[in-house]
């Protein structure tokens, strides 16, 4: 495989990991976030964190019997875009 298709898929795959993460946190962190009030700003932390209220609404989220969101993935989605673009700057040199 060619850096330049490499390039390409880390890129993409980037792009649909950390698509994934946001529709996760969303659907774990935004009625909870409304029904808790603490609003938009608190909930997106969650987004690239898990301490403090972001666990314990995980917590409960779990208990609902939903499947607590894991920050990991929107890290991993961030790491497979970086390296995309990074891939594909060093190939254009």
């Amino acid at each position: 495989m060619n850096t330049t298709k490499l390039s390409s898929l880390l890129f993409k795959a980037g792009v649909v990991v950390t698509m994934v993460a946001v529709v996760w946190w969303g659907l774990t962190y935004g009625q909870m976030a409304v029904d808790l009030g603490t609003g938009f700003n608190k909930a997106l932390t969650c987004l690239f964190a898990s301490g403090g209220m972001c666990g314990f609404t995980g917590s409960l989220s779990a208990l609902g019997g939903g499947t607590p969101y894991e920050p990991l993935v929107f890290w991993l989605g961030v790491a497979l875009l970086a390296a995309g673009l990074v891939l594909g700057f060093l190939r254009k040199r």
